[in-house]
């Protein structure tokens, strides 16, 4: 917008504004000129790094500032720009400042759902549990889903095992076609059916499928869920003492569930000692999330408020009864259970960081190969593996450490490749 004298001719497109400076007046009381505030994107750390938050803030009046993480007030944090030192899984989530002059009511930026756009995700992952991708046909699961370099949709069309891989209620009477976008189940399979959101749901856009310093190639989340409704994870994890994430989502910002009583945002997380065993006991008793013919140890709670939107998720640390982030010990081939414990809670996906693994775990997979005179040397990280055909299938050669020397063959080629741990 412009303007211009009438004896003077058109303005060329891309001719800056006049409205500038003196020419620029503002037409009743300036103390009512509204707040606005801008926020940063979303950023990715590493652990232990500084980061720095730093919205653009504009309007008249002495202004003060509230932070907000996950919809909770931050106690404490009242300056515009907000500075984390040695950032770790606890900061990982999403991020408003709430701004007032006292002329009219305080301004949020990224209000309600729309603070997924200012997050703060962890690098280095060490494993990614999509929420759909839960065990099948009795507690069988797909080794690749325990690659940091999973990206999802590798249990479409697979069946579970009722009261054992999960257990549903099985609703609604009539299903909804959204809930079956990932085609887990016939959409007849009424009694003890999972519901699972995706394809055309809100989810399942490009802002859903960012982990942060990836993305997966679609995602889906379990939904419509209730009390005591629950699914089983096996996967391989790297001996180590752990941090977990879940990204989870309840319409509104309501602090607690006025069915049970519990946070809004509320599930539990659990290792599981017997999953071949048929075990509905939870679901019938509550989800307490301990014992049960599957042999439950609770690990941790996802507690949180509502997240604004179902499909609108906030990042929730795996936190003790007094909300303090747990570490927990995972080796090897592991079951863990995801148990709902409040009304309609939306689960995505949770991230598993190591924080003590020696080997690398954040999916760097790298290979070379070297050649004196006669003898060849593979210098490698992950975990070396080879084949006859260059197609495969790869088996792990085993006691194998890097630099490996191959031994000789009389005939035939050998292929190798390296896979992340």
């Amino acid at each position: 917008m412009t303007f211009k004298l009438a004896s003077e001719t058109d303005p060329g497109s891309g001719t800056p504004t006049r409205v500038v400076g003196t020419n620029l007046v503002w037409y009743g009381d300036p103390t009512q000129i509204p707040l606005t505030v801008l926020m940063e994107g979303s950023k990715v750390f590493k652990r232990g790094d500084t980061v720095t938050l730093s919205p653009t803030v504009a309007g008249p009046g002495t202004i003060t500032y509230q932070w907000y993480k996950n919809k909770k007030i931050l106690t404490g944090k009242t300056s515009r720009v907000l500075t984390i030192t040695n950032a770790d899984v606890g900061d990982v989530g999403d991020y408003q400042l709430e701004a007032s002059n006292g002329v009219g009511d305080p301004v949020r930026g990224n209000a309600d759902s729309a603070d997924d756009n200012s997050r703060l995700y962890m690098d280095n992952m060490t494993m990614l549990i999509e929420s759909e991708d839960f065990n099948y046909e009795t507690n069988k699961h797909i080794a690749a889903a325990s690659l940091p370099t999973y990206r999802g949709d590798a249990y479409a069309g697979l069946r579970a095992a009722v009261d054992i891989d999960f257990s549903h209620d099985g609703d609604p009477v009539v299903p909804d076609a959204g809930a079956y976008a990932y085609t887990r189940f016939s959409t007849a399979d009424l009694a003890g059916t999972a519901e699972i959101k995706g394809g055309g749901d809100a989810v399942n856009n490009a802002l859903g499928r960012n982990r942060g310093s990836f993305s997966v190639t679609a995602n889906y989340a379990m939904g419509w869920t209730t009390v005591g409704e629950w699914q089983n994870y096996t996967r391989t994890f790297p001996k180590g003492k752990y941090v977990v994430v879940g990204a989870m989502s309840h319409d509104g910002e309501a602090e607690t569930d006025t069915t049970s009583g519990n946070p809004e945002i509320s599930m539990i997380l659990s290792k599981v000692a017997n999953p071949t065993i048929p075990d509905n006991s939870v679901r019938d008793a509550g989800a307490v999330a301990e014992g049960g013919a599957q042999g439950l140890t609770r690990l941790g709670f996802f507690n949180g408020h509502g997240s604004g939107a179902w499909s609108s998720n906030d990042l929730i640390p795996l936190t003790d009864t007094n909300g303090n982030v747990v570490q927990i010990d995972l080796d090897g081939v592991t079951t863990l259970r995801l148990t709902y414990n409040a009304v309609d809670g939306d689960s995505d996906w949770m991230a598993f960081y190591c924080i003590d693994c020696t080997t690398p775990t954040n999916g760097t997979a790298t290979i070379s190969l070297a050649k004196t005179g006669g003898t060849i040397s593979i210098t490698y990280t992950g975990v070396l593996q080879a084949a006859a055909t260059v197609a495969g299938p790869y088996t792990d050669v085993a006691g194998a450490t890097s630099p490996f020397t191959p031994p000789g063959a009389t005939t035939g080629n050998r292929f190798f490749r390296t896979r992340a741990n």
